[in-house]
């Protein structure tokens, strides 16, 4: 990996924690929330933005080029791959519990929210199940990698949307029941047929068949309006947070 990668990677990592604090103070949705990042330090925010993407993407080239070739790249550049997208996975999924997202708009939860699950939760599974073994191909590795990370991703977000009382919003709902059908079609089909692995395409299946029972619910349980279920008086809290205004206060991290 070359020393420029590496710099680009680091940099991610800490432009991520640094954005971490101003993104979570959104109580509207992230386009709000980044359109005053930008009144408020547009090079910052653009920066940090940039920097984070350019890292992502250049990271999922090099995997992807690695499963075009059937190649395995040193250990290092894994072990850096999973320190850049851990904590951007970690802070994405953390976003339904802080954040009422039934409340976001269709656009902000389909296109800026799940994708950013999904694609750091992704690249982190892909390092580290590239730090912990090979036995899988490379192009297998990745492929299943994309869909831990998504389905790690609607998973999260249910469960921080049942923390508000709620069933995932409408239009999530319909991407769990599509993902839940479409991927454990293909990991029981895969279960019968990959006799080495078959214990892990149950798992996957397995937690496909709940994605669909989930996204069902979530279908069946939505109002008229499209909203999921009537108001929320208090929201369920770990012992670690506790509601305020504009976001939550953890126990632990400060304010959210």
């Amino acid at each position: 990996m070359s020393r420029a990668s590496r710099w680009v990677s680091c940099g991610a990592l800490v432009a991520v924690i640094a954005a971490t604090p101003s993104i979570a103070l959104a109580d509207d949705g992230p386009i709000e929330a980044l359109g005053r990042m930008m009144n408020d330090s547009p090079t910052l925010t653009l920066v940090t933005t940039g920097v984070v993407v350019v890292a992502d993407a250049g990271m999922t080239t090099l995997d992807t080029r690695d499963a075009l070739r059937g190649s395995t790249t040193e250990r290092g550049y894994y072990g850096l791959e999973l320190a850049v997208a851990a904590p951007q996975a970690l802070g994405f999924s953390l976003a339904p519990f802080y954040f009422r997202i039934s409340r976001w708009s269709p656009v902000e939860n389909l296109l800026l929210l799940l994708p950013a699950q999904a694609w750091s939760a992704s690249l982190a599974t892909h390092g580290a199940w590239s730090l912990a073994s090979t036995s899988l191909t490379p192009n297998a590795r990745l492929g299943v990698s994309f869909l831990v990370g998504v389905d790690w991703a609607l998973s999260v977000t249910a469960l921080g949307s049942a923390s508000w009382d709620e069933w995932s919003p409408l239009e999530v709902g319909v991407v769990e029941t599509g993902v839940g059908v479409a991927e454990g079609v293909f990991a029981f089909v895969r279960a019968a047929g990959d006799g080495d692995h078959t214990g892990q395409w149950l798992v996957l299946g397995s937690w496909s068949t709940l994605l669909l029972t989930h996204g069902v619910l979530s279908l069946v349980e939505h109002d008229d309006d499209g909203s999921s279920g009537g108001p929320v008086d208090a929201r369920v809290t770990g012992p670690f947070a506790s509601p305020v205004e504009g976001g939550a206060v953890g126990g632990v991290s400060g304010i959210f």
